[in-house]
């Protein structure tokens, strides 16, 4: 098994992936369930992260720097 040291480093490494660009891909393709060996369905994460929003829909952030979706035109 993983000792504690070997935990570390990973959640280190998961940290620092996070804040790239590629960290917030793989972060979305764990999201949608897809396994770390379905490298070629990465593309299907990064464009859920960079399409636009549909009309009439904005994203917030709310205290816990969680972020959110609501519909602009029902509010």
């Amino acid at each position: 098994g993983a000792t504690g040291e070997d935990q570390v480093r990973d959640m280190e490494e998961e940290s620092a992936e996070s804040a790239t660009g590629e960290g917030r891909v793989r972060g979305m393709a764990r999201f949608l369930g897809f396994a770390e060996t379905d490298v070629e369905l990465l593309w299907i994460a990064r464009e859920a992260l960079e399409a636009p929003l549909p009309a009439g829909w904005a994203s917030a952030v709310d205290d816990l720097g969680n972020t959110y979706f609501h519909h602009t035109l029902s509010a």
